[in-house]
């Protein structure tokens, strides 16, 4: 039986840093979309710049790191449930945290 506490071994786990310094480093390559994420931020102010860089790095290494997670679970049945727990719980987090700023938003548009 599987409990909370088991979680699946992510082998080449990504860090928001290197997933953003490997994207800067495409920023130059045409056929990246680096190089359209940063030709739409030209014009930008440094701090839009720096936001929009910095979800572009959780983004990228969470999708990197998903995607090493899924091919780990998928060696078994047991992996695969953890593996969907994990999801579940993100999608869990992910949609409690948009209905908090959705709140905060419609608050705000009512003072």
């Amino acid at each position: 039986m599987l409990n909370d506490d088991e979680t699946i071994e992510i082998t080449e786990h990504k860090t928001p840093e290197q997933a953003l310094e490997e994207f800067r480093a495409q920023k130059d390559d045409p056929d990246a979309i680096a190089s359209s994420f940063y030709k739409l931020l030209e014009k930008a102010r440094p701090e839009v710049i720096a936001l929009a860089e910095k979800q572009a790095g959780e983004a990228l290494s969470a999708g990197h790191n998903i995607g090493r997670a899924f091919a780990a679970a998928d060696k078994s049945p047991q992996q695969k449930q953890v593996f969907m727990r994990e999801l579940q719980k993100l999608a869990t987090k992910l949609s409690k945290q948009s209905q908090e700023v959705s709140d905060a938003h419609e608050a705000s548009a009512k003072e």
